[in-house]
């Protein structure tokens, strides 16, 4: 077989594809990851959603919306218990639990971290026939904004998933109930009426925790969408209100990332993170799975996006350097084929003419975007006319005898709705785009000395910063190339190290400057994901990190800040991430977590704690805690080393890692994660502050007292002037708080 191995440069993370996908769905892009915002649960397990089994191809009621209750933690392998310090490790201390007044915000600041739209976008048909676009941006508002198509105007701005900063991912229109259905980072899909008004769709497959990446309709009026991370998908069918799940679609496979229904009804799913690959299968007979292997070898990456036009498929496929391979496949050959030109599709966005023989394209470069049309036959393209800028989506529409395509359009300069006429290559149609900034979920929260505090937004773009005094806040421009911030070290006054996500790149950022100075990405060459975990040791700045898509076994990285060279240290304690660093002279303390990659197992060992010593660059010990999945914050109080889970403090010898105490603060269950806990200790005391699901605990050492300060929306913590607390509150607001006697 053949393939055209077409490369772009460009990454757009991870956000879907975006593209029209046939019929009447919107695809419109969400993040792979989760971040590292905090798990929010309850101090009591729940029962879970109803949910079909994955393993089952049989249509099934869909839940009732008034039993939905919260979903279960996925809970780690048989062979550890599954609440975190359900043993304790070392002495279990009783602790007085002293109680305390609610701690009301001395201070707060509200949406500090704003910017500009990011939308990927689609078109589609009211109930009255009139055309609209639905565009969506990560952020905890405008997650769905609906504007029409002949003025720009914004007509409504809904938010399916509040809380959830990850936004709406895909959409699909009902257009005999004129209903969209939302798909974000959750098993339940939202049904959005006419008017805007936000109801229960159905729950996606068992196990499901994204049903966001893929999105299709079949002639039937059935919604499919891909599920992460059961790797299967699930068939909707709004006139019964019954569900299908396939069954995983290999054994490995835990993403289904793209959909494509071409007109025979067949399915065609793309996967990852695991050997990515196309399957495909008849929509009435889901059993009956077929495997279209890609024309090159790809260890791990995704199928992020399946375009079907007459029969050619157009494909796109991330590689693990991040770069985007592009190929097509025809179904009535079975054939890979080339194409006779070398750019790739801008946006991933494609349509076609009614009769399916001609595909429209933009191929963008030196500044302009150019419209072709591509023969399906032939494959040949042929220029037809300038865009105004990249597509974000696009439609072909046959009117009046003519032929048109709709496009939303992006650029530096905002977005606009155009049409061409693909006769005469004219522009019929040009106005601007209103739509509405979007508002970022913050995280990564800092505070060095001073009255600034520092942050990042999930799937956000670039470093933020609030002036405590003033009130005012700054955020850097997007093209300095820093993304979803991980993690990040106050240095010193003119240097902020900072871990961005995808591709785990590291940045120096002069805070005084604003300049910023790339040091190294660890993806390509190690294979590394997220700088999450940040200290000083031996005279280096010390960095741990979660490893890419399906991979295990996280990394150390050290940087010399005289002359910034680096050297990675891989794989420090066997298939597990670094989830949190402090360091003690030449020796780094590290906590880690069982959960790589996304996509990846499981570690089968319990997370551990070690020491490292960087000036010998070698291990000193490693300490694994039974039972624990994910251990975080590392922290030298007085001389003592503590670390934290989901339900409170343990203290470790600092000399080989011997479990000493732990302080039971809280009961919960907690899945596998990164960085669910949260500690702080209180410059110049024996007080630790906890922080895990919302929930703000403060531990006093010599007293051996628990209290309760705040329970709420709270997440990121750090310890501002005079021991205020600096909590991220709502996911949007940075409030300040007095951490109490």
């Amino acid at each position: 077989m053949s393939g055209s191995l077409n490369s772009s440069q460009h990454e757009r993370g991870p956000a879907a594809p975006k593209r029209v996908l046939r019929r009447t769905v919107l695809s419109l892009g969400i993040a792979l990851g989760t971040g590292t915002a905090l798990t929010r649960s309850t101090d009591a397990p729940g029962p879970g959603r109803a949910a079909a089994d994955p393993n089952s191809v049989a249509d099934q009621p869909s839940a009732d919306p008034g039993s939905v209750l919260d979903a279960p933690a996925q809970r780690p392998g048989p062979s550890m218990p599954t609440k975190s310090l359900e043993t304790a490790h070392g002495k279990a201390v009783a602790l007085t639990t002293r109680m305390a007044k609610s701690s009301a915000p001395l201070r707060r600041y509200r949406n500090v971290f704003m910017g500009d739209p990011d939308v990927t976008a689609a078109f589609f048909r009211n109930g009255q026939g009139v055309l609209k676009v639905a565009a969506s941006a990560a952020g905890l508002s405008g997650q769905l904004q609906i504007l029409d198509a002949a003025t720009g105007v914004r007509e409504k701005q809904i938010n399916p998933f509040p809380g959830n900063g990850g936004g709406v991912g895909a959409i699909a229109f009902d257009a005999s109930r004129a209903t969209l259905f939302a798909f974000g980072a959750e098993n339940i899909v939202q049904q959005v009426s006419a008017s805007g008004a936000v109801s229960v769709g159905y729950s996606t497959a068992k196990g499901t925790t994204n049903a966001s990446f893929a999105v299709a309709t079949d002639s039937k009026g059935r919604i499919w969408n891909g599920n992460y991370p059961s790797g299967n998908a699930t068939r909707f069918d709004p006139a019964r209100g019954s569900t299908l799940n396939t069954g995983r679609l290999r054994a490995d496979t835990q993403y289904v990332r793209s959909l494509a229904i071409d007109s025979s009804d067949t399915v065609y799913a793309g996967t990852g993170a695991s050997k990515p690959s196309i399957f495909s299968w008849d929509t009435d007979s889901p059993g009956t799975v077929r495997e279209i292997p890609l024309p090159w070898r790809i260890p791990t990456g995704f199928v992020r996006r399946i375009e079907s036009h007459a029969d050619l498929l157009f494909v796109y496929v991330v590689g693990p350097d991040g770069k985007t391979i592009f190929s097509v496949y025809r179904t009535s050959t079975g054939k890979w084929l080339t194409p006779p030109w070398k750019w790739l599709p801008s946006g991933m966005v494609t349509a076609s003419s009614d009769d399916n023989s001609e595909v429209y394209a933009v191929w963008s470069g030196a500044g302009s975007h150019r419209l072709m049309r591509i023969d399906a036959r032939t494959l040949e393209a042929d220029f037809v006319g300038l865009v105004p800028g990249p597509p974000e989506a696009m439609e072909f529409e046959a009117s009046g005898g003519r032929n048109y395509l709709n496009l939303l359009c992006g650029s530096g300069k905002g977005f606009r709705v155009a049409g061409i006429s693909v006769d005469s290559g004219r522009t019929v149609r040009d106005v601007p785009a209103e739509l509405a900034p979007r508002v970022f979920k913050l995280q990564s929260l800092t505070a060095p000395a001073g009255n600034k505090v520092y942050f990042g937004g999930y799937l956000g773009d670039g470093i933020g910063s609030l002036d405590l005094m003033t009130r005012r806040t700054w955020r850097s421009g997007p093209a300095v190339g820093i993304r979803q911030i991980e993690g990040m070290l106050a240095y010193d006054a003119r240097t902020i190290y900072l871990g961005s996500y995808t591709g785990g790149v590291i940045f120096r950022f002069n805070p005084v400057t604003g300049s910023v100075k790339k040091l190294i990405e660890l993806r390509d060459k190690y294979l590394q994901s997220r700088p999450i975990a940040w200290t000083t040791a031996g005279g280096r700045v010390v960095a741990g990190t979660i490893p890419d898509y399906g991979r295990s076994g996280g990394a150390l990285v050290l940087i010399n800040p005289a002359d910034d060279s680096t050297r990675v240290i891989v794989d420090p304690v066997p298939g597990q991430s670094i989830l949190g660093l402090v360091g003690d002279g030449d020796v780094v303390y590290g906590t880690t977590g069982i959960k790589g990659g996304h996509g990846a197992p499981n570690d089968a060992t319990p997370a551990h704690v070690f020491a490292w010593n960087v000036a010998r660059g070698r291990m000193l010990w490693k300490q694994a805690l039974p039972g624990e999945v994910e251990i975080n914050s590392p922290l030298l109080v007085r001389g003592g080393l503590y670390v934290s889970t989901s339900n409170g403090v343990v203290q470790l010898g600092k000399d080989d890692g011997t479990p000493l105490a732990t302080y039971r603060l809280l009961e919960r269950w907690a899945a596998a994660k990164y960085r669910t806990s949260t500690i702080e200790a209180l410059p110049g005391s024996n007080r630790i502050v906890h922080l895990c699901g919302g929930t703000v605990t403060l531990l006093d050492l010599g007293r051996k007292t628990r209290t309760e300060i705040l329970r709420g929306t709270y997440s990121d913590l750090a310890v501002g002037k005079q021991n205020k607390l600096l909590l991220v509150d709502d996911g949007t607001d940075i409030v300040e708080v007095t951490a109490g006697a």
